[in-house]
C-alpha cells in the first residue's frame, strides 16, 4: 500500500482531498474484482505558477514476490498510448509547418495537416488503399484518428511480427464495413498507419521520435515502449488475466517497436503520467519546465471531439453520458456537467484509464495489471470526480464488485440443438486462406497425424480426453489469439472462438489455463458443395454490426458479407 501527496495549498479549485473510506474502498473493489495491482495518479495545476500538485496512491502487489506496487510501479498503457501518436503526429505536422524537417514530403503534397489525404502522404511504395475507391481517395487524417474510416478492427489479421508498414500493406485486403465517415468504429489499426508516417517523415523509429519529443522533455525517464527495458528497473507490474492468472506481457521485446500503438504501446507510470497529465491541462506546455512540448494548435486539435462514438440514453457502456464523442486518441463525455476528456486501455493483462478535464482543472490515471477491469477503473475514476470535485457520489456498481470466477471459459454443448453437419465431420479439416489473414489449418481428434498432433496437444487440457465429436482446431498467431476452437452449433455454422492457450501455465502456477478476448468471438459459417460432396470455405463471421450492413448491401451470401471469406485451399 503506498499514500503520497504533496498539497500545502487550500483552495477548492487545486485542492486533491480524498475521504478516509476512498482507500479501502479501492480495496475492497480490488480483490473482488481479481485484481492484483493498482495504481492511481491524480494531479491539479496550483493557480498561477502553474506548479503541479499531486496525489498517488497504490494497492496490491506488482509481482507475483508479492513487491508492493507503488506510484513508480509500470504498466502496460495499452491504447491510452493512442493519445501520444496522435500527439506525435501533429509534433510532426508543426516542424513541417516550421520547415523543421529532414525527410521531403510526396510532389502532390504541398501542406502536411489534418486535412492531408492519407493515399498522398503514404509513400507509392506501400500501395495503400482500402476496398473502396471513393474512400481511398478521400479519406484523410482526420478520418483515420477518430475511427470513422469505415474499416471494422480486424484484429485477428494482426500477427506478432508485422511491422507496421506490414498492417498498412495489408489494409486494401481487409473489408469495410461503413463508408467513409458513415460511422464510428474503433480501428486500432489506424494507429499503426499513424505510427508509420510519424516514422517515415521523421527518419527516426516510432519509439525514438516519442521517447525524444514527448518523454524526456516531460522527464518521465522510466516509461518506454521496449519490455526489456522496463524489466530492467525491476518495476514491471506483471500481468494478468481476468480471473488472476499470470500471463506474459503481450508483446515481446522483438516487437517492441513494431506493436507500438497497436496493442501495448507505452509502458509507464502513475507517476509519470501525471507530468504527461499536467502538460495537457496546461494546453500542451510543461508547467515544470515552461517548454511547449505539443503546440497549442495540435493540443486543440487531438482533443476536439470529430467523431460520435455514442448518443442516447445514458448507460453503462457511454460512462453514464448522454454522448461521446471522439477525437484524435481521446474520448470526450459529461459527467454531472463536467466536460471529461479520457482514453481508456485493454489488453490482455491490462486495464487503463486516463482522463482529465481543462475545465476543473484534474486529471486522473488508473493502471491496473489484469484483463477486462473496465468496470473497476471507471468505478475508480468517477469516486475521484467526485470525491475531488465535491460531486454526488453515487453508490459503486454491483458488477464492480462481483468477484469473478477463477474457471476456464466455458465451452458450449456441442450439437445439443440444431442441424447436423451436411458432410462428416473430417470433410472440414484442411487449409483455409482468407486475404490479409493468416491462414488457418483445422484439425479434428477424430484424425490424428503427426500434422495435428501438435495441435491438438495444447488442447488436450481443456477438451480432451473426451474431446467433442463435432469440434475443429487450429493454431492462429494473431496480437489477440494463439489457437482457434470451432464448435459445432447447428447445420454448417460453428462458434469461432480465438483463445490464448496455456498449456504448462505460466509464472510458478504450472497448471493449464486459457484466455482470450470476448469481443473477438463469433461464428464460422461453412458452405458445402453439395453435387460435389465438400466444403468450400468459411465466412469468419466475428463483427455482428458489419456483418449485418453487408447483408444489406451485398445479399445473404456467406462469402459476401462474412468479416473474412477463408477458401479450402487443402
Amino acid at each position: 500500500m503506498e499514500l503520497r501527496s504533496w498539497n500545502v495549498i487550500h483552495n477548492p479549485d487545486i485542492d486533491i482531498v480524498l475521504s478516509d473510506d476512498f482507500h479501502p474502498f479501492v480495496e475492497e473493489l480490488r480483490k473482488n474484482g481479481t485484481i492484483p495491482a493498482i495504481s492511481l495518479g491524480i494531479v491539479r495545476l496550483e493557480d498561477g505558477s502553474k506548479r503541479p500538485i499531486v496525489h498517488y496512491e497504490s494497492w496490491g502487489d506488482r509481482t507475483e514476490d508479492r513487491d508492493p506496487a507503488t506510484s513508480d510501479t509500470l504498466f502496460l498503457l495499452a491504447s491510452g498510448s493512442k493519445a501520444f501518436a496522435a500527439a506525435a503526429l501533429g509534433i510532426l505536422m508543426d516542424d513541417f509547418a516550421r520547415s523543421d524537417n529532414f525527410v521531403p514530403l510526396p510532389p502532390k503534397v504541398t501542406q502536411f495537416n489534418w486535412e492531408t489525404k492519407v493515399v498522398d502522404i503514404l509513400p507509392a511504395a506501400v500501395g495503400w488503399s482500402l476496398q473502396d475507391e471513393w474512400t481511398t481517395r478521400t479519406a484523410n487524417l482526420h478520418d483515420i484518428l477518430a475511427h470513422v474510416s469505415g474499416l471494422p478492427g480486424h484484429d485477428l489479421s494482426h500477427r506478432l511480427e508485422d511491422s507496421a508498414e506490414d498492417v498498412v500493406r495489408r489494409q486494401k485486403h481487409l473489408r469495410l464495413a461503413y463508408e467513409l465517415r458513415e460511422k464510428w468504429w474503433y480501428c486500432s489499426q489506424m494507429y499503426n498507419l499513424t505510427e508509420y508516417i510519424v516514422s517515415h517523415y521523421s527518419d527516426m523509429s516510432y519509439p525514438e521520435f516519442v521517447t525524444q519529443r514527448i518523454l524526456v522533455p516531460l522527464s518521465m525517464s522510466s516509461s518506454t515502449y521496449f519490455p526489456s527495458a522496463a524489466a530492467s528497473t525491476g518495476l514491471l507490474a506483471h500481468t494478468h488475466t481476468d480471473t488472476g492468472r499470470r500471463i506474459p506481457p503481450l508483446v515481446g521485446e522483438a516487437e517492441g517497436e513494431r506493436f507500438a500503438t497497436y496493442a501495448s504501446g507505452l509502458i509507464t507510470s502513475a507517476k509519470e503520467m501525471t507530468s504527461w497529465l499536467a502538460m495537457l491541462l496546461n494546453e500542451g506546455v510543461d508547467p515544470v519546465s515552461g517548454k511547449t512540448v505539443v503546440p497549442l494548435d495540435v493540443y486543440r486539435e487531438v482533443t476536439t471531439a470529430r467523431s460520435v462514438v455514442y448518443s442516447g440514453r445514458p448507460s453503462e457502456d457511454s460512462y453514464g453520458s448522454p454522448i461521446v464523442g471522439y477525437g484524435h486518441g481521446w474520448e470526450q463525455w459529461i459527467y454531472y456537467g463536467i466536460d471529461i476528456i479520457s482514453h481508456a486501455g485493454g489488453i490482455p493483462g491490462t486495464t487503463t484509464i486516463t482522463a482529465f478535464s481543462p475545465t476543473r482543472n484534474i486529471g486522473v490515471v488508473i493502471l491496473t495489471n489484469a484483463s477486462s477491469k473496465d468496470t473497476q477503473v471507471t468505478t475508480i475514476l468517477k469516486r475521484v470526480l467526485d470525491e475531488v470535485l465535491g460531486l454526488p457520489t453515487l453508490p459503486a456498481s454491483p458488477a464492480s464488485h462481483k468477484p469473478v470466477s477463477a474457471s476456464a471459459p466455458a465451452l458450449l454443448a456441442c450439437n445439443a440443438v440444431g442441424n447436423a453437419l451436411s458432410l462428416p465431420i473430417a470433410s472440414y479439416t484442411g487449409t483455409y486462406s482468407a486475404p490479409g489473414y493468416p491462414s488457418i489449418t483445422l484439425v479434428s481428434p477424430a484424425l490424428t497425424s503427426s500434422d495435428t498432433s501438435s495441435v491438438l496437444a495444447d488442447f488436450a487440457p481443456f477438451d480432451g480426453p473426451d474431446w467433442p465429436t463435432h469440434s475443429l482446431y487450429g493454431a492462429l498467431s494473431s496480437v489477440m489469439s494463439t489457437h482457434v476452437r470451432l464448435q459445432h452449433l447447428s447445420g454448417d455454422t460453428f462458434v469461432f472462438h480465438p483463445t490464448i492457450l496455456f498449456p504448462n501455465g505460466y509464472g510458478r502456477d504450472t497448471s493449464a489455463f486459457e484466455t482470450g478476448v470476448i469481443y473477438v468471438k463469433g461464428t464460422a459459417e461453412f458452405v458445402v458443395d453439395e453435387t460435389k460432396g465438400k466444403v468450400v470455405g468459411f465466412g469468419m463471421m466475428v463483427y455482428k454490426d458489419a456483418v449485418e450492413v453487408r447483408r444489406r448491401r451485398r445479399g445473404e451470401e456467406v462469402q459476401e458479407c462474412a468479416d473474412a471469406w477463408f477458401v479450402k485451399v487443402s
